[in-house]
């Protein structure tokens, strides 16, 4: 409840400023054109009501700002009585991003008021538009895209919020206009708004689509989160914003000049004023999705039996089928919107609508398929290891695998463990492709829930109340290593491509840094066991992987869970690691490791050169590999 009332305060303040911005703009570029035509006292009345309107958005603006900043200070600080808040609020002004954007706005605001003044001067209006845009694009400083760090994302964020002033934030005062303004004048402020709107709803969609991805991720985001409902709320609030605006354009604009004129300018301000109220609450979804935590860092709980199954699009021929369809499909609906709103040509446009539906079902149809477009899914399938791919996971999971699994599974993971035999149905070879094929997601939902296979019920127990959640983590983690080290033994290469798990690094020269933080660079990883002298000095980085430290120059990784975890993913006997290599690529992936009796070849820098030219001629798509969904 308390989030709501942040949101809310959040959102008058924004609505008051994108109000401000957007009424510069009807009032520095429509309103002119609107009232070239119209008496001398009809420009006077509507120039003073716009200014009004600037004045009295401002100062809004600025007292709901100052609303808002205990409210938001109390939240940041967990505040739980007044004099915590009190105490909280100059901290959060003075110390944090939000305050400092907070006080750049409000200087902003109080200067496009004093160059705006009475609107009397274009200039000053104009230029007044510039202190209100940063206004407006603070917004994004104050959020989740600034708090990535990413550029693309806060850019995106940036334009977004003033495509929304431009267009969201124009409507009251372009109300105005064309309430004022009869016949040619409301049909000239509708012309020139219609160009505005069209480019801010060009912006909105774009940059909606660059923060989506980020934030939301796929498709289980969307759906399974509450910043993913909420992201859809305001979806289907832009769309039916959109569906009003092409109403206006296209419907009621024309008739503005006409023997209906009276008519279609009453249901132009009617529409506005319904589009106004929509554009209120997709500010307010907007602000509610800033103080909640982003899809991209909740577990989605999908509430359908299938889901889609993406990997179908890796063959060419369905994913050139499924373009082909979905451009006939926009077609058709673009025809069928047509159809709505012209008479011309309408019935050749429905005419054409069911052929361009067939023909995109054929395609579908016609396409190759290997898999099922649609595959079984549970409400755990989209879940992922919040924790990452560690070699502090991978241990941990051993250990739970050696206690609990073993007796069904056997130590090798092979379904023949002692028990196995008293079972009506085998358990699961863990050493077997048919883990691959499998999400985090959904070995994380057997865990939880057991498996059921009728008519011998569950075949494998629910181990959620059993083992704590990070324990099941860790055992997935550990299945997926196991079953990488097992496929590459004796191979030197994994058939599934598997991320190199992160571990601490310390050199000697005091620099400390993560495994994962080398990407951009080929890594040796060497194993040294405590008798054993340093390896020669490598042409790339060189981390030497040690059970218990031993003083020697270069860079080290120490500790028996990484010894543990390496040992597991070159399919080893701990005790005969030491003296193996791997070689991780500069996406981060183990690509190659040798054993210790050909660990020599990679002392020769020609024979590491002509590995790294292999590897490199043979790169990895993430996509592509059955891990990449873990966080690394």
């Amino acid at each position: 409840m308390f989030g709501l009332i942040v949101a809310l305060a959040r959102g008058a303040h924004f609505a008051a400023v994108l109000l401000l911005f957007g009424s510069l703009v009807i009032a520095s570029i429509v309103a002119p054109a609107a009232m070239r035509d119209a008496p001398p006292e009809t420009v006077r009345r509507l120039t003073r009501q716009l200014a009004v309107l600037v004045r009295g958005s401002a100062v809004v603006a600025v007292l709901l700002g100052l609303v808002w900043l205990p409210i938001q200070a109390a939240e940041m600080a967990g505040a739980s009585s007044l004099a915590d808040t009190i105490q909280a609020t100059p901290i959060a002004l003075l110390d944090t991003r939000y305050g400092h954007a907070l006080m750049i706005r409000g200087a902003m605001l109080i200067v496009a008021l004093c160059l705006a003044g009475s609107l009397a001067n274009r200039f000053r209006t104009g230029l007044a538009l510039l202190p209100a845009a940063v206004a407006v694009v603070v917004q994004s400083w104050m959020g989740h895209p600034a708090a990535a760090e990413d550029t693309v994302l806060l850019s995106a964020s940036m334009a977004h919020v003033l495509a929304a002033g431009a267009w969201l934030g124009a409507l009251v005062p372009l109300f105005l206009v064309i309430k004022a303004l009869p016949g040619g004048g409301a049909a000239r402020a509708s012309g020139y708004f219609s160009w505005i709107g069209q480019l801010a709803v060009l912006v909105l969609a774009v940059t909606a689509w660059l923060q989506g991805v980020p934030l939301i991720g796929n498709e289980a985001g969307l759906i399974g989160t509450q910043y993913g409902q909420i992201a859809s709320f305001k979806l289907v609030l832009f769309g039916v914003l959109f569906l009003f605006a092409v109403i206006n354009r296209f419907k009621l604009t024309p008739k503005l000049i006409g023997a209906d004129a009276g008519r279609a300018n009453r249901h132009l301000t009617i529409s506005i004023a319904i589009e106004t109220t929509l554009g209120l609450l997709v500010v307010l979804a907007a602000c509610w999705l800033a103080t909640g935590t982003p899809a991209t860092h909740e577990e989605p709980s999908w509430p359908f039996p299938l889901r889609p199954n993406w990997p179908i699009l890796d063959d060419p021929q369905v994913r050139n089928a499924f373009i082909e369809a979905g451009a006939l499909l926009l077609v058709a609906l673009v025809l069928l919107g047509r159809a709505a709103l012209f008479r011309r040509w309408r019935w050749i446009a429905v005419a054409l609508i069911p052929g361009l539906v067939w023909y995109s079902n054929k395609l579908i149809n016609d396409a190759p398929f290997l898999d099922p477009i649609l595959t079984d899914a549970n409400p755990a399938s989209y879940y992922f290891a919040q924790g990452g791919f560690t070699v502090d996971s991978i241990a941990q999971g051993s250990h739970v695998f050696a206690e609990n699994c073993v007796p069904c599974h056997g130590s090798d993971g092979e379904g023949n463990g002692p028990a196995a035999k008293l079972l009506p149905v085998a358990p699961a070879n863990l050493t077997q492709d048919h883990v691959w094929m499998h999400s985090d997601g959904d070995l994380f939902w057997w865990l939880t829930d057991g498996i059921d296979v009728p008519p011998h019920g569950k075949v494998m127990p629910a181990w959620g109340s059993i083992l704590s959640k990070d324990d099941r983590w860790n055992l997935i983690d550990f299945i997926h290593a196991h079953l990488a080290g097992y496929q590459m033994a004796g191979k030197g290469v994994w058939t599934v491509p598997v991320a190199a798990p992160s571990l601490a690094v310390v050199c000697s020269n005091g620099k400390q840094f993560d495994l994962t933080d080398l990407k951009g660079k080929f890594v040796q990883l060497v194993a040294v066991g405590p008798n054993d002298n340093p390896p020669p000095p490598s042409a790339i980085q060189q981390v030497l992987l040690m059970k218990r430290r031993v003083e020697m120059p270069g860079c080290v990784a120490e500790g028996d869970d990484s010894w543990l975890t390496y040992a597991v993913l070159a399919h080893a006997p701990p005790d005969q690691l030491a003296g193996t290599q791997f070689l991780i690529d500069p996406d981060g992936w183990l690509r190659w490791t040798l054993a210790p009796k050909d660990a020599a070849q990679w002392s020769d820098p020609e024979k590491l050169k002509a590995a790294m030219t292999q590897i490199s001629a043979q790169p990895l798509a993430s996509n592509a590999n059955p891990m990449a969904n873990m966080k690394m």
